[in-house]
């Protein structure tokens, strides 16, 4: 991309939204009451960060993605316990994530343009139930990030058909999955749409299969889930 004055104007205005959606999911972070929800979260990061201590439990039907995810978030921020934890310091983690799905809409400008890009942004940004949920410490957040991710990099796979991006899109599969077992209803659901959009091209990504990419694709969602799933192959 050429960093012409158009382009100027896009980066400008991409950086603001980003600004603007940061300050409306961190100015009150700490204002709400921890849910019941929240607080079960945060007992399996305690196990997790002072006694080392994990192991899945399916009857949750919550993967393990958020707990391995705020202890660097932790150590980032300077908590040194648990003790010394704040709301804030859980519910950034999710904020966070939040911020990186924005910016896989930097992934599809060719798709969508910049205008679509920045309008993409924008309700992203400026969204209630998404600011509410951004600032919830539950799964949710992680899996909006991953399934976009995914989406992003299967289109980008698609259009440069670099096999760095079909890891990607590999890998944020097995996120999905050790995310939340519910992921599933994301998968049919973009199954479904991508049938109905890009039913006339489904003869050109037949043609275009290759045993490499579907074998890398496998093999890194397969390793993504199995680490996470598996406490990093201490309960196998």
């Amino acid at each position: 991309m050429k960093f012409t004055t158009d382009n100027k104007f896009f980066v400008i205005g991409f950086v603001l939204l980003l600004c603007i959606g940061g300050w409306l999911r961190l100015r009150n972070i700490e204002q709400r009451p921890m849910h019941g929800d929240e607080a079960n979260q945060a007992y399996q990061v305690q196990m997790l960060y002072e006694a080392d201590e994990y192991k899945y439990e399916p009857l949750d039907y919550h993967g393990p993605t958020l707990y391995y995810m705020t202890i660097p978030w932790f150590k980032l921020l300077g908590v040194d316990s648990f003790k010394d934890s704040h709301k804030a310091h859980f519910r950034s983690l999710p904020a966070f994530f939040a911020l990186l799905t924005a910016l896989c809409g930097l992934l599809l400008v060719d798709l969508l343009t910049r205008k679509g890009v920045l309008l993409l942004t924008l309700f992203q940004a400026v969204s209630p139930s998404m600011i509410f949920y951004n600032t919830y410490y539950i799964q949710e957040s992680l899996l909006v990030f991953s399934v976009t991710f995914f989406v992003c990099s299967l289109w980008r796979f698609y259009i440069d058909r670099k096999l760095f991006w079909i890891v990607l899109a590999g890998a944020s599969l097995g996120f999905m999955h050790a995310t939340k077992e519910t992921f599933v209803i994301s998968i049919f659901a973009l199954l479904l749409a991508g049938g109905i959009t890009f039913k006339d091209k489904l003869s050109k990504l037949k043609e275009s299969f290759a045993l490499k990419p579907a074998l890398c694709f496998f093999f890194s969602a397969l390793i993504v889930s199995v680490l996470f799933y598996s406490s990093f192959l201490s309960n196998p």
